[in-house]
C-alpha cells in the first residue's frame, strides 16, 4: 500500500481561550464529518462540549457550535456517530441526572439542526456514568455504552463489583429500545474505557478493558451482538500477550460484521498492537505491532474501517501524530506522520472517521498543557462527481471519488481509487473498475459491477444484475433476491467449476475453487446455475453464447449479444444493443435503447421494449411484440408465420427480405386480426389490427 496523500492541518475550532480537548469524530458513508470535543469554560460553567461539520471534500460547514443545552457544571468527553448526514452526540455531564455523573444525548438532521432536546442516555441514574461512546447503522439507530460505578472509592457500583460497561440501544427517532444492559459478563474488578463499532445492519462489538481478568494487569475484552442487541457468544478475550497493561481500546467493524481492535500495550514501553476478527468473532492470524518507529511511547490509538475491511491505525507517538493503513487481510502500509510539532507541544488523544472508500481525516488536541487545540488532517481524497436529472456518462478518477448519478439511465464509472457509486433513479450501470468501491443501485433494474478489488454492492429494490469477475477480489452482495435479482458471469462459466457453500446466514459463490462473492442473508440452496446466473459483462461489450441453452444479459452499454445453438434468453436491459437468436427456441428483449433484434431459426419469441427497435425473427413461427417507440418489423419470405402483437398503423413499419411485383403480397382481415399473405401464403398475422388500413406503400411497408 501507498503512503496516503495527505491536505494541510487546520485548527477545528474558533475559540482558543483555554483548553479544548478530547476530540471525537464521524463520518458517514458519503465522507460528511463531524468533530466534538470540550472547551473550558465556553458555555460559561465549566466545560462544555462543541462541534464542527465537514463536507466531503474536507471544508468546514459553517463555525462552530454548542451541542449541550444544559451549562451548569461540566459536560465533556463527548463521542459522536453519523449515518447518511445526521448524527448523534453523546457526552458525560456532572450532576445533571440527580447522582454524580449522567450520560446525555443530542440528534442532528444532515442539515445540522437538532432534532428534539437534549436527552439523558443511562435509564439507571443510580451512581456515576461516564466515558460514553456510539454507534449507529445505516438506518439510524444507534447503541450508547458507558461506565457505571460507585459514587466513591471502593463503593460497590451497578454491576455489584466498582466499574461495570453498560449500554442503551435507541431506534433512529431517538426512543430507547428496551431496557439498559450490562455487558461485561466478568464483574470481578473494575470494566472501564468501553469502545463501540457497528456496521451498517445493526451488528454491533463492545470492547472494554478489564482489570485482573487476563492474568497480569489490564486485558482487552470484547462482547459481540446481532441488530436486535441479543449477546453472540460469549465475551472473549483480546490481547493474547498478557504482560503488563493492555489498555486504551478502539475497535472498528465493516459491513460484513468483520472488525479489529487496536490498543496500547504496556510491555516495558508503550506500543500499538491490533488485532482483526472474523464476522464470526475468530482472530483472523496473530496479534500485530501496528508502529514500526519503536523510540518513545506510542499511546491512545484510534482505528477505523471502511466498508470493505481496510483499516488504518492512528496514534500518539509523544509530540507528533502517526498512523498506519491495513488492507482488509492484514496487509499493511509504511508507517505515516499525520502531524509533528515542536518539542514543547503535547500531542494526544488521537480520533478517526474513515469513510466508506477508505479516505480518512485524523483530530487530534495539542499545544501547550494550559492552551491546547484541536486540529484535524484528512487525505486529499478525489473528486465528489454528481450527473444531472437525464442520462449521464460519469468517469472518476485515480483517487477515491464519490459519484452520483441522480435521475436518468446513467453509467458511472470509477476508474481507480476507492470509490462510492450511487446510481438513484433509472436503470443505472455502475463499473467500479479498480480499487475498493462501494456501488448503491436504487428501485430500479441497475447493473453493478465491481471490477477488481474487494467491493460491496446493494442493488436497492429492483431487478439487478450484479457482475461477478473471477480472480479480481471479493464481492460481496448485500441484498441479493434469489428470483428477482441476477448474478451476471464476466466470462464464460463451466457449471461444474460453480457452487455455492452456506457460511453462517451467506451464501460463498465459489469458482474453480475460488471464493468470488458472498451473498449475504441468502440460502444457499435456493441459487441454480440455471435460474440465477447470466453471462453478462457491464459496459458496452461482445457477449457470445454456446451451443447449450444460455441465459446471456447485456447492460447500459451498446452490446452485442450472440447465443448461437440453443434455446436461449438473451437480454439487452441499456443501450442500442444488437440479439443475435441464431438457431433454437430463442426468447430476445431489448429492453431500453434503439435495439435491433435477429432471432434466427427457430420458433422464437421477440420483445424490442423501449425505443425504435428492428426486429427479425427469421425462419420459424415466431412471436414478435416492437414495445414503445417506432419499429421496424422485418419480415423474411420463408417458410413458418410470424405473429405480430402491437403493430400500430401510421407508426411502426413492415420490412420485406425482397423487392416483389404488386399482387403479390395482400392484406385481409382474419376475425381481430390483419393477416398478410405472400402468394396467397399467411406470412404475417398483425393482432387487433384492421387490414384495411394496412397498405402496400411507404406508410406501412418499406
Amino acid at each position: 500500500m501507498t503512503s496516503p496523500s495527505l491536505a494541510s492541518v487546520s485548527r477545528v475550532n474558533t475559540y482558543v481561550s483555554g483548553n479544548q480537548r478530547h476530540p471525537a469524530m464521524a463520518a458517514d458513508a458519503l465522507g460528511n464529518a463531524v468533530i466534538v470535543w470540550d472547551s473550558a469554560l465556553q458555555d460559561g460553567s465549566g466545560d462544555g462540549v462543541y462541534g464542527r461539520r465537514y463536507t466531503t471534500s474536507g471544508n468546514p460547514t459553517g463555525g462552530e457550535f454548542r451541542v449541550n443545552t444544559t451549562t451548569t457544571g461540566d459536560q465533556n468527553n463527548p463521542a459522536v456517530a453519523a449515518s447518511t448526514g445526521s448524527f448523534v452526540v453523546v457526552w458525560t455531564s456532572n450532576t445533571q441526572d440527580g447522582s454524580g455523573r449522567g450520560i446525555y444525548a443530542q440528534r442532528y438532521n444532515a442539515s445540522g439542526a437538532p432534532l428534539g432536546a437534549e436527552f439523558r442516555a443511562n435509564q439507571v441514574t443510580e451512581d456515576e456514568q461516564t466515558n460514553p461512546d456510539i454507534a449507529m447503522d445505516a438506518s439510524g439507530n444507534f447503541v450508547v455504552v458507558f461506565e457505571s460505578r460507585g459514587l466513591s472509592p471502593n463503593t460497590i457500583g451497578q454491576d455489584a463489583s466498582e466499574t461495570g460497561i453498560f449500554a442503551q440501544r435507541f431506534n433512529s427517532a431517538g426512543a430507547p429500545v428496551g431496557l439498559q444492559f450490562r455487558v461485561n459478563s466478568i464483574t470481578e474488578n473494575a470494566q472501564t474505557a468501553p469502545t463501540i463499532a457497528m456496521n451498517n445492519r445493526g451488528q454491533f462489538v463492545v470492547v472494554w478493558t478489564s482489570a485482573g481478568q487476563d492474568g497480569d494487569g489490564l486485558g482487552v475484552f470484547a462482547q459481540r451482538y446481532d441488530a436486535l442487541g441479543n449477546p453472540v457468544g460469549i465475551e472473549l478475550q483480546v490481547n493474547t500477550q498478557t504482560t503488563g497493561d493492555q489498555l486504551h481500546p478502539s475497535v472498528a467493524m465493516d459491513n460484513a460484521g468483520n472488525f479489529v481492535v487496536a490498543w496500547q500495550s504496556e510491555r516495558g514501553s508503550s506500543d500499538i498492537y491490533a488485532q482483526r476478527f472474523s464476522a464470526a468473532g475468530s482472530p483472523l492470524g496473530d496479534e500485530f505491532r501496528v508502529n514500526t518507529a519503536t523510540g518513545g511511547d506510542q499511546t491512545t490509538p484510534a482505528v477505523d474501517m471502511d466498508a470493505n475491511g481496510n483499516f488504518t491505525v492512528v496514534w500518539a507517538d509523544e509530540n507528533e501524530i502517526r498512523g498506519r493503513r491495513f488492507t482488509r487481510d492484514g496487509r499493511s502500509g509504511s508507517e505515516f506522520a499525520v502531524s509533528s510539532s515542536s518539542s514543547s507541544d503535547e500531542e494526544s488523544p488521537t480520533a478517526i472517521a474513515v469513510t466508506a472508500t477508505g479516505d480518512f481525516s485524523v483530530a487530534w488536541q495539542a499545544g501547550s498543557s494550559d492552551n491546547q487545540d484541536v486540529f484535524i488532517r484528512g487525505t486529499t481524497g478525489g473528486k465528489t462527481i454528481q450527473g444531472t436529472s437525464g442520462p449521464d456518462d460519469l468517469q472518476g478518477t485515480e483517487n477515491n471519488d464519490q459519484m452520483s448519478g441522480l435521475a436518468g439511465s446513467d453509467i458511472l464509472r470509477g476508474l481507480k481509487g476507492n470509490d462510492v457509486l450511487k446510481g438513484n433513479a433509472g436503470n443505472d450501470t455502475l463499473a467500479g473498475q479498480e480499487g475498493d468501491d462501494v456501488l448503491q443501485g436504487a428501485s430500479n433494474a441497475d447493473t453493478l459491477d465491481g471490477g477488481a478489488g474487494d467491493d460491496t454492492l446493494t442493488g436497492g429494490s429492483g431487478n439487478d444484475l450484479f457482475i461477478l469477475q473471477p480472480k479480481q477480489g471479493s464481492t460481496t452482495i448485500t441484498d441479493f433476491e434469489e428470483g428477482t435479482d441476477q448474478l451476471g458471469l464476466g466470462q464464460e462459466f463451466a457449471p461444474g467449476k460453480l457452487r455455492f457453500e452456506q457460511s453462517g446466514s451467506d451464501t460463498i459463490v465459489i469458482w474453480n475453487g475460488i471464493e468470488i462473492a458472498t451473498l449475504s442473508n441468502v440460502t444457499a440452496s435456493q441459487i441454480s446455475y440455471s435460474d440465477d446466473f447470466v453471462v453478462a459483462s457491464s459496459i458496452g461489450q461482445i457477449i457470445n453464447g454456446d451451443r447449450n441453452n444460455n441465459r446471456l444479459s447485456g447492460t447500459s452499454g451498446s452490446d452485442t449479444i450472440s447465443g448461437f445453438q440453443g434455446n436461449d434468453i438473451l437480454s439487452g436491459r441499456n443501450g442500442d444493443d444488437t440479439l443475435i437468436g441464431a438457431s433454437g427456441a430463442d426468447v430476445l428483449t431489448g429492453d431500453n435503447g434503439f435495439d435491433t433484434l435477429l432471432g434466427g431459426s427457430g420458433n422464437d419469441r421477440l420483445n424490442g421494449g423501449q425505443g425504435d427497435d428492428f426486429l427479425d425473427a427469421g425462419a420459424g413461427n415466431d412471436t414478435v411484440t416492437g414495445g414503445s417507440g417506432i419499429d421496424t418489423f422485418f419480415l423474411t419470405l420463408k417458410k413458418g408465420t410470424t405473429i405480430i402483437t402491437d403493430f400500430q398503423d401510421g407508426t411502426d413499419f413492415l420490412a420485406l427480405s425482397e423487392e416483389l411485383d404488386p399482387g403479390q403480397i395482400r392484406t385481409e382481415q382474419r376475425g381481430a386480426d390483419a393477416a398478410v399473405l405472400l402468394n396467397g401464403n399467411l406470412l404475417a398475422l398483425l393482432k387487433n389490427a384492421r387490414a384495411d388500413s394496412i397498405t402496400n406503400t411507404v406508410s406501412d411497408f418499406i
